[in-house]
C-alpha cells in the first residue's frame, strides 16, 4: 500500500506497482496486525475496526488482492465495511483474519 498526492492536491492509497507475491496471510498480516481494532460479520458483510487514519490502508489491501469471492470495499477514516460473495465467504474471511491476529 502506498499513499500518493493526487493532481488535486490530496492524498489517496493506491497498491503498490510492484507484484505482491505470497500467500493472503503474509500479505495482509503486517497491516492487519498494525492496524484492526475489531472485526465481525453479518451475512454476507465483513466491519472490520482499525485505528483512525487507517480504514483506507486496510480496505485497499483487500482490493489489491482481487480475491473473487470479494464483491467490493468501502473503507472510511476507522472502519471498512467489505461485501462479500455469500455468508460462507464473510465467515471464512472473518476466521482468516482471527488467525492472522493470533
Amino acid at each position: 500500500i502506498v499513499k500518493e498526492l493526487t493532481k488535486f492536491g490530496t492524498y489517496r492509497y493506491t497498491a503498490s506497482s510492484k507484484e505482491v507475491t505470497g500467500s493472503f496471510s503474509n500479505r495482509l498480516s503486517k497491516i492487519f496486525r498494525e492496524c484492526i481494532t475489531g472485526f465481525d460479520y453479518a451475512q454476507n458483510l465483513v466491519v472490520i475496526h482499525t485505528i483512525p487514519g487507517l480504514g483506507p490502508a486496510a480496505a485497499s489491501a483487500v482490493d489489491a488482492l482481487g480475491m473473487h469471492f470479494v464483491l467490493g470495499c468501502i473503507g472510511g477514516d476507522d472502519t471498512v465495511v467489505i461485501v462479500m460473495r455469500d455468508n460462507n465467504a464473510a465467515a471464512a474471511f472473518c476466521s482468516e483474519i482471527r488467525n492472522i491476529l493470533g
